[in-house]
């Protein structure tokens, strides 16, 4: 009782967070305080608007192979869209939802995007791979 009228009460604060944002290069400076999932969807549609995505590139990233070992991911980055199969159905890997609900067009065809990026196991690697794609054009 006595702490709630006493006048020098001290404010406890919360506990301060551990994660701890890395260093970007200059050219990615902003891109370490997006989230990862948000960064990739926005850096995808650039490339796409800006025509900059290779074919051959469009083609493997359908690859799981090349997706564990560019991007340290478990899934595919790009799924190419069924229309004969259901939406929900193409998004789903064993029950769980791991792709975005909405296409992208690329090339004339209909992508899911992967929705199931970790930030400390696939932001270096995307971003690698971002800066090697922006490199060639």
């Amino acid at each position: 009782m006595y702490n709630l009228f006493a006048e020098d009460k001290q404010i406890v604060g919360l506990p301060k967070s551990t994660f701890k944002i890395k260093e970007m290069p200059a050219d990615f400076k902003g891109s370490e305080v997006i989230k990862i999932g948000a960064f990739v969807r926005s850096s995808l549609e650039r490339l796409i608007a800006s025509d900059v995505l290779p074919e051959q590139e469009v083609v493997r990233l359908q690859r799981l192979d090349y997706a564990k070992r560019t991007f340290n991911i478990t899934y595919p980055v790009l799924k190419k869209v069924d229309s004969t199969i259901s939406m929900t159905e193409q998004r789903n890997v064993n029950g769980r939802s791991r792709f975005y609900s909405d296409p992208y067009m690329i090339y004339g065809t209909d992508y899911l995007l992967c929705n199931h990026w970790v930030e400390e196991l696939s932001r270096s690697y995307f971003d690698a791979w971002l800066r090697r794609i922006e490199e060639k054009n």
